[in-house]
């Protein structure tokens, strides 16, 4: 963006299986609308995020996300 911050925007589809995502830089993962389970780095809690929450992901690390419905999000690269 013109102020320098970087963001991008996706969808995630329903899967059987959890997808996983590694992280260069720190991540706020904002949804904006569907629900979907979410597995930051190795910790063994899953939690559950839906419209209008979000969720950090630190730099260098990875999160696993599984839905069972269309995920729209931005992630805001922080």
């Amino acid at each position: 963006l013109k102020d320098g911050t970087k963001k991008t925007l996706g969808v995630i589809l329903p899967s059987k299986e959890p997808l996983t995502f590694k992280t260069h830089l720190a991540e706020r993962i904002e949804i904006i609308s569907g629900e979907c389970s979410v597995q930051i780095g190795h910790a063994p809690d899953i939690k559950i995020y839906k419209s209008g929450e979000s969720f950090q992901i630190p730099a260098h690390s990875q999160f696993k996300i599984k839905t069972s419905e269309v995920v729209d999000y931005i992630c805001h690269f922080e």
